[in-house]
């Protein structure tokens, strides 16, 4: 679960919460980089019956190097 004191916001690797997607009247967007287990991840979207881009794409694997890239602020 990803969440902070006001909400939960997602499942990580398995659905992202709407208050947090994209949206045409959004000015600033912040990057999450993350890296979600293979097996937790389609464990836990089997468990709960949830099919999604982010499950599909998490529970196949991700190389972890991207991760580290993904976050390199300077590249920008």
């Amino acid at each position: 679960m990803i969440a902070d004191a006001r909400a939960v916001h997602g499942l990580g690797g398995v659905m992202g919460g709407e208050e947090t997607g994209v949206q045409e009247t959004r000015r600033k967007v912040l990057l999450e980089v993350a890296y979600f287990d293979p097996i937790r991840t389609a464990a836990t979207g089997r468990k709960l019956g949830i099919l999604s881009d982010a499950r599909y794409r998490f529970e196949r694997g991700v190389e972890s190097a991207v991760v580290h890239w993904g976050a390199d602020v300077d590249r920008a």
